[in-house]
């Protein structure tokens, strides 16, 4: 009785060792997704009443104001895109290339939003312009830090 015993408690450790250790930047790849989707929702819905108020006023649709409008929608839907990817990888670290691309896609349009802003003399306000950057900045780590991780446990 006691061998059947040890036997099933051998048959437990190679269960335990075979499974994979979540990826360190994990956590940080998750919440900063959630962030950028819930304010990237608010601002899709805050660019649906921009768009509404220039048709209802009447604004000549034109020049920069539609260059940043337009803008600023794709980067929307690009931190959408790039959050939910991040859901979807923050778990697996061979797949953190994808999370660092999206993560710099999202860098390189949050810097294209405060360039034109900047240019439009139109301020978001530095808070909001340190946001878009940092955001997408943590999200990219988290997928750096995922990649080392991938990397130290083939190795």
């Amino acid at each position: 009785m006691s061998e059947n015993v040890e036997k099933a408690e051998d048959s437990k450790a190679p269960v335990k060792a075979r499974k994979a250790k979540k990826p360190k930047g994990m956590i940080i790849i998750i919440v900063v997704s959630i962030i950028l989707i819930l304010g990237a929702v608010i601002s899709l819905y805050l660019n649906s009443i921009a768009w509404a108020l220039i048709e209802l006023t009447g604004i000549e649709f034109a020049g920069l104001l539609a260059v940043d409008m337009i803008a600023s929608t794709v980067s929307v839907i690009v931190d959408i895109i790039g959050g939910l990817l991040g859901l979807i990888f923050c778990a697996k670290a061979s797949k953190a290339g994808i999370v660092i691309t999206s993560g710099v896609i999202m860098i390189i349009f949050a810097l294209y939003g405060i360039l034109i802003d900047a240019v439009n003399d139109a301020s978001m306000g530095t808070s909001s312009a340190i946001m878009s950057v940092v955001l997408p900045f943590l999200y990219t780590i988290g997928g750096i830090i995922n990649r080392k991780s991938a990397k130290a446990s083939k190795g």
